[in-house]
């Protein structure tokens, strides 16, 4: 479970630092001003997801497939109640924080499916 949490604070990292260099170099990549928020919560989020699929492996009588699934769906679920949530609270530029939004989402998403796709061929064999 350890290695799974380092996994996600390497990426958070990566991301963090890519941020960094376009403000420090102006790379001139628009990036919502509201991205460190942005980024702490899809940190948590993937954080507390891998907790539930390592939890739910070890007592849930479901197939790993499911658990996947069910990942997945926690991820979509709790990522639109975070979007309305920040954009009730006011943004200046809502297409900017909106791509920006997704872009981690994506970031985050594409991270799960490679780790946990290894996780699945391991199961395979």
């Amino acid at each position: 479970m350890i290695q799974g949490i380092l996994k996600i604070l390497a990426l958070t990292l990566v991301l963090l630092a890519f941020q960094l260099a376009n403000e420090h170099f102006a790379l001139g990549v628009p990036i919502d001003t509201s991205f460190y928020s942005i980024l702490i919560f899809f940190c948590l989020q993937s954080i507390g997801i891998h907790a539930f699929f390592q939890a739910g492996k070890k007592t849930l009588e479901l197939g790993v497939p499911m658990l996947v699934m069910a990942t997945m769906g926690i991820r979509v679920i709790t990522a639109l109640m975070a979007l309305v949530i920040f954009s009730l609270v006011g943004i200046d530029d809502l297409v900017n924080f909106v791509i920006t939004f997704f872009g981690v989402y994506l970031f985050y998403f594409v991270f799960e499916i490679i780790t946990v796709l290894s996780n699945l061929r391991s199961n395979l064999k």
